[in-house]
């Protein structure tokens, strides 16, 4: 089993590697465009998170009732599950999106923004609204095709659609070959621009290679018992990633009282955090199908298995990652800004959240296990405690210890959910176990303990 997670997890890597330097380019790009359009562009984290956490939540949901399906052997379920769930999302960012736009104002003034960020913030937000659906319907679709156990295609999805986005950031940031100078509506644009691409390529492998989308007009019966299927793991799902970003927005507005430096060095510092944490992000990405699909062939032990490998890789590689960074800090930090202040502040958030980043790693992965066995809820009450613990600490940390008192109040809500993960999930796993068969008509790989579609070619 440690080969075959190992097969599916480093064309993970490869895609989260190159999204990852995506968002360390774009973040660069903008830099260079001085300290207000860095903080403009952290403003907006907590917000894309948000939108973003929508499209996880559902694509979650359907990753985990499609692999169950294909465990149990029923093609029929796994193309309607797959047609259902995009539809669902296209029906839900839209929504999201126009609500947005008429919330832009008013939302980034409570988050702390002040009037010289807000043009700014009106340019990139207004396009990345408008354009939504196009951002995060290629997230969901990625889903659908790692459920099958196939995560080589949406990684090489996500590498192409990074390149192309770095490609395009300093043509329309800076403005070259022709192209006027954008700013931080430029960044905005090339995102869109190059995220459209990943729509046509998720559809058309879903279609065409995996024959998991059909064209059958469907009954309203059959789309809402789909829709209830995918929303009892979407919902609490969507709610758990939306807590996040939901927190993460209130620590910006504390950080933001300690003035637009601290948020960029935060914000940058975050989208540094984000490259590091790719390995244990793709790790975990690809647990829910490996999970999904031994729990519904009632490969149990295997399930339990790769959480058990999976928790001690995450403690071995925060380790690692905490020590390579400690020299490595001030260098990264300057690649962003040659503002002193800045590159201070982002020194000490990188060493406070990466010393514990592996009892992070441990609790997310344990949330994603939840979800895949059948236990939304209990994944969404982790989720939820993070984010419930993580505004106080971050509040008390900074009112005794100033701003670094905030970066130890992120790193000690990461200790508790990782103990809290660690400690609940064998309990579930047990309590789940006699509840489940074998399906009749599953195709399990012994030796990589894949399953296959019925009718796939």
């Amino acid at each position: 089993m440690n080969r075959h997670l190992a097969k599916m997890t480093l064309p993970m890597i490869g895609g989260m590697f190159a999204l990852s330097a995506f968002n360390i380019t774009d973040t660069y790009f903008v830099g260079k465009l001085g300290v207000d359009p860095l903080a403009a562009m952290s403003f907006t984290f907590p917000v894309v998170m948000i939108v973003g956490a929508i499209a996880m939540g559902i694509g979650m949901g359907a990753g985990a009732v499609i692999s169950r399906a294909i465990g149990a052997g029923d093609t029929d379920s796994v193309r309607r599950l797959t047609t259902h769930s995009l539809l669902l999302t296209i029906l839900v960012v839209t929504v999201v999106g126009l609500v947005g736009l008429l919330t832009i104002d008013p939302l980034f003034r409570a988050m702390g923004a002040t009037e010289d960020l807000m043009p700014m913030l009106r340019d990139y937000m207004s396009l990345w609204y408008a354009c939504v659906c196009v951002l995060f319907v290629p997230m969901v679709g990625n889903n659908c095709i790692r459920a099958t156990g196939d995560t080589v295609s949406p990684a090489i999805i996500m590498a192409s659609l990074a390149i192309l986005n770095v490609g395009m950031d300093p043509i329309f940031i800076f403005g070259m070959f022709g192209c006027p100078e954008m700013g931080i509506f430029g960044a905005a644009l090339a995102t869109v621009l190059s995220r459209g691409i990943g729509i046509f390529l998720a559809l058309w492998i879903l279609y065409r290679r995996l024959h998991m989308i059909t064209f059958e007009r469907p009954r309203l019966k059959e789309v809402l018992n789909s829709w209830r299927e995918v929303f009892k793991i979407a919902a609490p799902s969507a709610m758990s990633h939306l807590l996040a970003p939901l927190s993460a927005g209130i620590v910006t507005a504390i950080i933001a009282g300690y003035g637009n430096n601290a948020v960029a060095a935060a914000g940058a510092g975050g989208r540094i955090q984000m490259f590091l944490y790719m390995v244990p992000v793709a790790m975990g990405t690809i647990l829910v199908p490996f999970v999904g699909q031994n729990w519904g062939a009632g490969q149990t032990e295997r399930a339990t298995d790769a959480w058990a490998k999976s928790s001690r890789f995450n403690m071995f590689y925060g380790c690692g990652l905490f020590l390579l960074m400690l020299p490595l800090a001030g260098p990264a930090s300057e690649l962003f800004t040659n503002d002193p202040e800045v590159i201070s502040l982002m020194k000490w958030f990188l060493w406070t959240v990466l010393i514990t980043n592996g009892f992070q790693h441990i609790g997310v992965h344990s949330g994603f296990i939840m979800n895949a066995i059948g236990y939304p809820m209990t994944s969404f009450a982790l989720n939820a405690l993070r984010a419930v613990l993580i505004c106080p600490l971050a509040y008390l940390g900074g009112f005794w210890l100033d701003i670094e008192g905030v970066f130890m109040g992120i790193a000690a809500t990461q200790v508790v959910s990782g103990i809290l993960g660690w400690w609940l999930l064998p309990i579930l796993f047990v309590k789940a176990m006699p509840a489940h068969r074998v399906g009749p008509e599953a195709e399990l790989d012994a030796e990589s303990g894949s399953l296959a579609i019925s009718g796939a070619k």
